[in-house]
Order: structure tokens, then sequence, then C-alpha cells
């Protein structure tokens, strides 16, 4: 069953999805395709990479990604308690 168009727009990146190695491997332009897609569906959120794929049109997926670039620029909020 095909998502409705507005479905995947609603969702927002979350870095904390992966490890510190794939962080790392997003910038590894020697990564190949396949290996990129199932990170970055971690980071959307989705279950697999192929869901993901399926799914989001470009222009969801640049505002995502975009979104992504921007939460790695700025600095980690942390509870200033601990």
């Amino acid at each position: 069953m095909a998502p409705s168009q507005s479905e995947p727009t609603k969702r927002k990146p979350d870095l904390s999805k992966i490890t510190l190695r794939e962080y790392r491997a997003i910038f590894d332009k020697e990564q190949p395709q396949d290996e990129e897609d199932a990170i970055m569906a971690k980071v959307f959120g989705f279950e697999t990479a192929d869901e993901m794929l399926d799914q989001l049109n470009p222009k969801e997926y640049r505002v995502l990604f975009l979104e992504m670039l921007d939460q790695m620029r700025n600095p980690v909020e942390t509870d200033e308690k601990n």
C-alpha cells in the first residue's frame, strides 16, 4: 500500500539512530550506494533502504537530507542539569 504524498514529509532526520561509524561513512566517497541508502533510511526512520527508495520522491529526499545537514552543523543540545 503506497503512503500518501504528504506522509514522508512528516519525517524528521534523527542522527541518534546511527552509530558513529555510520555517521562517518556518510562522508566517505568510496562508500557503495546501497550502504549509504541503508544509513540514510535509518536516519530518516524507515525500516529498510528499499522502503525509503520506494516512498520518497527526489524533492522529499532532498528536504530531509538538507534538514540532516543542518542538524550536523548545529551544536548538540545538552541537558544543563547533568
